[in-house]
């Protein structure tokens, strides 16, 4: 099997309507979307994720 690019990456944001906007203005067009999650999709069929980072700020990653 040849490994031919990245299927999904996986962003972790704290604000989800400021991300999607984002990757909106970059040309990916939504998918689904709910209070803690974006999935938006490129031309070629790759998609990002965007779930909310619900960790509290005070504590790392």
């Amino acid at each position: 099997m040849a490994i031919t690019g990245i299927r999904r990456p996986v962003f972790l944001v704290d604000d989800i309507e400021t991300s999607q906007r984002f990757f909106t203005d970059y040309g990916l067009h939504p998918i689904e979307r709910d209070e803690t999650s974006a999935l938006l999709e490129t031309m070629d069929g790759g998609e990002a994720a965007t779930p909310a980072c619900l960790l509290e700020p005070s504590k790392p990653v």
